[in-house]
């Protein structure tokens, strides 16, 4: 739609899903809808089988016809690829799960289910479907880490499946936590139940009915400030860190001069990891303006500073 790259004949005829004869970015965002699972309109003819010539029409291609000359893509599948020897399926790449976490983090009222990449992957598109039990946890919001920053998100759940597809017009070096997925626990709570159906990045599949795996809580190794999360954020972010020696903490807030802006923290403090959410106000109740800033931990001889992008 950007003339960023050329397209055959019947890339072109695969690409115009509302059959208008052009091809905008609105052809793009029924392709996305499609993805993740949206009812789609009536200008939307994702999926469909199309055939040229125009006068062939098999409602059934899974049985075999003699004679008939024509070629078939499905609409909307715009890379191609298509095999008659593989019985019409795609290669799609060999599955990796090692390269995929996807853990589970139990808290007071919620879990919060991270996904993401172990090792490098150059990403032009990510395809996430997520499965759970609506009878014991229910969905409610989904965040994105910086590295989502430059993409265009398209996200859908129902009935116990979320899905999420992502992309963007140039390729990005991702690696690390991607998604955060929240959901409420429900009175009959069980942390079974969750399971990662689908990874895909670009056209390849990575990970592929991956049970989720509780992640590791309680031992603490050293001192550790996390960045803040999601990054850049505009009314609230989380900040994680650890303690590894008990003592007083504190944990403060700076604009870029150095000057203070909100003390989260100045407290005596247990060994242990710790979570706070700062809402972007300032020690006087201010809402503080768009821009970088720095937050810093401080406890016995430990002390680590990060930074913080709001945007309005």
């Amino acid at each position: 739609a950007l003339s960023l790259i050329s397209l055959s004949e019947d890339q072109t005829l695969a690409a115009d899903v509302d059959k208008n004869g052009i091809l905008y970015t609105f052809d793009a965002a029924l392709i996305a809808q499609y993805a993740v699972g949206f009812e789609p309109p009536s200008t939307s003819h994702v999926g469909e089988w199309d055939f040229l010539p125009d006068s062939i029409d098999i409602e059934n291609i899974q049985n075999d016809h003699a004679d008939p000359n024509f070629r078939a893509f499905v609409i909307g599948d715009v890379d191609g690829g298509w095999s008659p020897s593989s019985r019409l399926t795609k290669e799609t790449g060999a599955i990796d799960n090692k390269n995929v976490f996807a853990e589970t983090e139990e808290r007071e009222n919620e879990v919060v289910v991270k996904i993401g990449l172990n090792s490098d992957k150059w990403v032009l598109s990510c395809d996430i479907d997520f499965q759970f039990d609506p009878e014991k946890v229910e969905f409610s919001r989904i965040d994105f880490s910086k590295l989502g920053s430059d993409f265009r998100i398209f996200q859908h759940s129902d009935n116990g499946r979320v899905q999420v597809g992502f992309f963007a017009l140039k390729e990005k070096n991702m690696q690390g936590e991607i998604v955060r997925l929240h959901f409420k626990k429900k009175t009959n709570y069980e942390s079974a139940g969750m399971e990662l159906k689908r990874f895909q990045v670009n056209n390849f599949l990575l990970a592929e009915n991956k049970i989720l795996e509780r992640s590791a809580t309680g031992a603490v190794k050293t001192y550790v400030l996390e960045q803040n999360f999601p990054n850049p954020f505009n009314s609230s972010t989380l900040i994680e860190y650890s303690i590894f020696e008990s003592g007083r903490a504190t944990l403060v807030i700076y604009n870029v001069f150095g000057q203070r802006v909100r003390t989260l923290v100045n407290a005596f403090q247990n060994k242990g990891n710790y979570r706070i959410a700062w809402d972007g106000m300032d020690d006087e109740g201010r809402k503080v303006s768009g821009g970088v800033y720095l937050y810093q931990l401080n406890i016995n001889n430990f002390k680590f500073t990060r930074k913080m992008l709001i945007i309005e």
